[in-house]
């Protein structure tokens, strides 16, 4: 990750993740749990890799 960009965008989607899995936590669908876990997963790798 050479690119002046790649720690920004990493920190966009690390928030852009989180947001949709909170708001698809509210929903008691397995579908939507399911998505909230997957959105919550992206959110901590790309806020690592933005670290």
């Amino acid at each position: 990750m050479n690119s002046e960009f790649a720690s920004s965008l990493c920190k966009v989607c690390a928030e852009v993740c989180r947001k949709c899995g909170e708001e698809c936590g509210k929903h008691k669908a397995n579908h939507c749990q399911d998505c909230s876990a997957a959105c919550m997963n992206c959110a901590k790798a790309c806020g690592d890799m933005a670290a």
